[in-house]
C-alpha cells in the first residue's frame, strides 16, 4: 500500500443478505466478504428487521420469496 492508499481508512460497505436457503446464504457471504464487505445474514424477514436496525446496512441483497411471516415484498414496504 503506497501513501495515497486509504482503504484502510474507510468504512467497507455493509451488505445484508436476506434468503431463505441457508446455502446461498453462505456462499454469498464469503464472496462478498472477499471483496471486502461487511456481511451479516438473515433467513427470514423478522431477522432482516431487526438486522436493518442495529447493523445498518448500505444495502440489502433479498430473496423476494421468503417464507412466513411475510415475505421480500412485505419487507421493503
Amino acid at each position: 500500500a503506497g501513501p495515497g492508499d486509504c482503504r484502510d481508512q474507510i468504512r467497507a460497505m455493509r451488505l445484508l443478505i436476506v434468503d431463505d436457503d441457508q446455502a446461498q446464504l453462505e456462499i454469498r457471504k464469503l464472496v462478498f466478504e472477499q471483496h471486502g464487505f461487511e456481511v451479516e445474514t438473515a433467513s427470514n424477514p423478522f431477522t432482516a428487521k431487526v438486522l436493518i436496525d442495529e447493523f445498518t446496512p448500505d444495502t440489502v441483497l433479498m430473496d423476494l420469496r421468503l417464507p412466513d411471516p411475510g415475505d421480500g415484498l412485505d419487507l421493503i414496504s
